[in-house]
């Protein structure tokens, strides 16, 4: 997956692409590569900033998978399809951090 720079007029995808589990998945990395790139300690090393924004990343998606599960399980609509789209939006929002990761290690190696 080619990680490229966020900028205002791709932030949020074309008005034509689709809002699936992937497409969401796919800009939800490349946001946050975007902002590790532009926040990068040039004091530290690449695997050190890389593992506290992982951490910091991660900790934001869990969090907020669980309150969207939170809210939509008290208005009684998860379930069915809402909630195979959310766990599978997840699902790739996890293989597109693992693949970030493993393409940040690569170009600092």
């Amino acid at each position: 997956m080619a990680i490229s720079p966020v900028t205002p007029s791709n932030a949020y995808g074309s008005a034509q692409a689709q809002t699936t589990g992937t497409s969401s998945q796919q800009q939800k990395v490349e946001l946050n590569a975007s902002i590790l790139q532009a926040n990068q300690d040039p004091d530290e090393s690449d695997a050190a900033v890389q593992e506290k924004f992982m951490a910091v990343i991660g900790e934001g998606i869990d969090r907020g998978f669980s309150e969207a599960k939170t809210i939509l399980s008290g208005l009684n609509v998860l379930q069915g399809s809402i909630a195979d789209n959310i766990d599978q939006t997840y699902s790739l929002v996890q293989d597109g951090l693992k693949a970030f990761k493993a393409q940040f290690a690569d170009q600092s190696a």
